[in-house]
């Protein structure tokens, strides 16, 4: 209806290919294909007679949909064989076809055993019986839904797990506190306070040692050890050796190089002289026994061996 007698053409890498019919109807992702949809849906609903006003408070069935998610609930068994019978014919009229695949049955009842859990009938074509699959609980919009009526398992299911408070504590609070760190010159006191900051974010993801008396606080070494991580100290010094390297790979006439390898104009003030960036990084390097740095940051095939 859109799309007749129109033609296309594909382009990939400044190359054009030869014009083609589009003989689709629309394509995904259309503006139009929703609203055609939407009332095409809706006159299925309409043209199957089902309630589609009030509650189960006041009806024998009700209905709800969101876009193509569509929920049918009903007082009794028989009734949502019915509704669900005369939705996927209606929706046969109209071209569209239900997935029994993805399309579940749900009885909620109190005291019901899980051993007595049978499919829900809606059709039989040709002596074959198309059901629906029943199951204990269900993912609706986002929403754990189970057959007991309770949130128990919703809310088990919203919980943090381990590994996700982990990946979070890399990839939002620790880049935060590291912001610009490649260019820190960090003391021994510095150093203590951003491992003991660390070691507080940690045992709160961590939690505390179960024993027969109860629970105690983990113990540096432990929590290290489940963390499986550097710590952010040798984060910090491994970034300062990547920045040393950009340093070293960049043109002599640009200004940070210059500022980099310059040094300092004037007298030394009096007492003990502070901690300069270079020293700090050579130190890193020697620690980690990296030799002739020059060359290796010069061959960008060979940068994470040198770093790690």
């Amino acid at each position: 209806m859109t799309l007749s007698k129109t033609s296309g053409l594909v382009k990939i890498n400044g190359k054009t290919s030869k014009e083609f019919q589009i003989k689709s109807v629309l394509r995904q992702g259309d503006p139009l294909s929703t609203v055609l949809f939407n009332l095409v849906l809706e006159k299925i609903i309409r043209d199957s007679r089902i309630n589609r006003n009030g509650s189960l408070f006041s009806r024998n069935h009700q209905c709800l949909a969101y876009a193509d998610d569509v929920v049918l609930m009903a007082r009794t068994k028989g009734e949502l064989q019915r509704i669900a019978a005369n939705l996927i014919n209606m929706a046969e009229k109209m071209g569209l076809r239900v997935n029994y695949e993805k399309s579940k049955y749900m009885n909620i009842e109190r005291g019901k055993n899980t051993q007595e859990m049978e499919a829900l009938i809606v059709q039989t074509i040709n002596g074959v019986n198309i059901s629906f699959e029943e199951v204990e609980s269900y993912m609706y919009l986002g929403v754990l839904i189970n057959n007991k009526g309770d949130e128990e398992e919703e809310i088990n299911l919203r919980e943090l797990s381990l590994k996700v408070k982990i990946r979070m504590y890399k990839t939002i609070i620790r880049p935060t506190v590291l912001y610009a760190c490649e260019t820190s010159v960090l003391n021994r006191s510095n150093q203590i306070k951003l491992e003991i900051w660390e070691r507080k974010i940690l045992r709160r993801i961590f939690g505390g040692k179960k024993v027969e008396e109860g629970w105690i606080r983990r113990t540096n070494a432990e929590i290290y050890d489940i963390y499986k991580e550097p710590i952010i100290t040798e984060v910090v010094k491994s970034r300062r050796i990547q920045w040393l390297g950009h340093l070293e790979r960049m043109d002599d006439h640009r200004l940070v190089k210059g500022i980099g390898n310059k040094m300092a104009e004037g007298k030394r003030r009096k007492g003990r002289p502070r901690k300069k960036w270079m020293e700090e990084v050579l130190k890193d390097l020697k620690e980690k026994k990296i030799v002739g740095w020059k060359t290796k940051a010069k061959d960008r095939k060979k940068p994470k061996g040198m770093y790690n």
